[in-house]
């Protein structure tokens, strides 16, 4: 229908890929995300998405759940340098704007996550800490697993364009749908407003601006793009903490640190990190956030791929030792090793973990919450590690890696560490 000329409806799009027949009618029971792409690098590059989403198993005839404009550019530290490519993808409209979808039955939002697991070769490790710490309590992306293929723009998608399994991951970001934290616009210049929220993280030698003054790893994640009041506001509140924490006071029940965070998040925090013995606990990807009028609360978790016998850096692939005690983990902030020392906030940590032994962490939930995972990417994990051959690799990417015969001994590994590492753990705390 046109009106004076011009189109009366809003500008459409359609998504056209020739697919080898073979590939078409395969059946599959993970989700199945296609990029279309010729090359994608550091730079965003345009690459139409289309997202395949079974109930129970489905094939490339079916029809996509999302097909429309994205961009895609490599991410990541270490693992944008490996083999298998951690992607940032970013979903948009017909002009190339930011559009919020929902993707794979995650909320509707605009920036996501491919993360390549590589060195995890359970495939599973930041899915699984992600999980358990939304039970805990803690703020943690959500995540599905799905088969990953990138195709140049005109050509046939064939198998040969498989890239293996990837977890979409929702990003760290102020949302109704994520972080729920008030939203500091630009206007927000002065008042009680100015107290929140705000998104922080130690990045270890990898932070960049802006960074807090005073410090050299502690970024600034939101509000982006941040007014200079707003920076002076956090600056100073942080360094507030930071004075107090290290003063003769610190443990006082009424102006010490307990009226400074959510304690229930730093005793969480701490535990899912030591359980896991994270390679870069406390001091890299190490987000806390704080609301308006809130407290400092830990969180949301992020990386959690070097852990449980993978990593091999700062004893992490050690059973025995603290990684809050570590002298790399300490960081530049020391904020746990000395809350530490307070007698209640380590009785804290004792009653806690005690209680996850009970029932979410106990050997029993543990291992059939690592089995239900693994149910779902038994079939997955067949086809990736056809494509990524590196299962009897004990060092990936230069990282120690287990080596197993095959992906089922991946599974016992993972298990059976966090098992040992629980007992571990029993025995300090007892």
């Amino acid at each position: 229908t046109w009106q004076d000329g011009l189109g009366a409806g809003p500008v459409g799009n359609a998504i056209y890929v020739e697919t080898d027949p073979t590939l078409r009618s395969t059946a599959r029971d993970l989700p199945v995300l296609v990029l279309i792409a010729s090359s994608i690098d550091w730079g965003w590059t345009d690459a139409p998405l289309l997202a395949f989403d079974p109930e129970e198993e489905g094939t490339l005839a079916d029809p996509p759940s999302y097909a429309g404009p994205s961009g895609v550019h490599i991410r990541g530290q270490s693992s944008a340098y490996q083999d298998k490519t951690p992607y940032r993808l970013e979903l948009r409209d017909a002009q190339g704007h930011d559009d919020d979808h929902p993707l794979l039955g995650l909320p509707e939002a605009a920036d996501w996550v491919l993360h390549a697991p590589y060195v995890d070769k359970s495939l599973m490790r930041n899915a699984l800490i992600f999980e358990l710490g939304r039970e805990m309590g803690i703020a943690a992306p959500r995540t599905r697993y799905a088969h990953l293929y990138v195709v140049g723009e005109g050509d046939e998608l064939t198998n040969g364009h498989y890239e293996g399994v990837y977890v979409l991951m929702e990003t760290v970001e102020i949302s109704s749908e994520r972080l729920d934290l008030q939203d500091l616009g630009p206007e927000v210049e002065s008042g009680t407003d100015l107290s929140g929220g705000y998104v922080l993280k130690f990045e270890a030698d990898v932070a960049e601006s802006p960074i807090l003054s005073g410090w050299g790893t502690l970024e600034l994640h939101e509000p982006d793009p941040v007014t200079s009041p707003q920076l002076d506001w956090i600056t100073d509140h942080v360094n507030d903490f930071d004075d107090m924490l290290f003063g003769s006071g610190f443990d006082d029940p009424v102006t010490g640190y307990a009226s400074w965070i959510d304690v229930d998040s730093w005793v969480n925090h701490l535990l899912i990190n030591e359980l896991s013995r994270d390679q870069d606990a406390y001091v890299r990807s190490a987000y806390f956030h704080k609301d308006r009028e809130g407290p400092l609360v830990m969180g949301p978790l992020w990386d959690y791929n070097l852990i449980a016998g993978t990593g091999g850096y700062f004893d992490n692939t050690e059973i025995e030792g603290w990684q809050w005690q570590h002298s790399y983990n300490v960081g530049e902030s020391g904020w746990h090793e000395r809350i530490m020392e307070d007698p209640l906030f380590a009785a804290q940590v004792q009653a806690r973990w005690n209680t996850l032994r009970e029932g979410l962490l106990s050997d029993d939930a543990m291992a059939a919450r690592i089995e239900t995972h693994a149910l779902e990417l038994a079939n997955g994990a067949t086809d990736n590690f056809e494509r990524w051959d590196n299962l009897r690799d004990d060092s990936v990417n230069g990282f120690v890696s287990p080596s197993t015969l095959t992906w089922e001994g991946q599974i016992e590994f993972l298990t059976r560490w966090l098992s040992d590492r629980s007992a571990w753990i029993d025995a300090q705390l007892d």
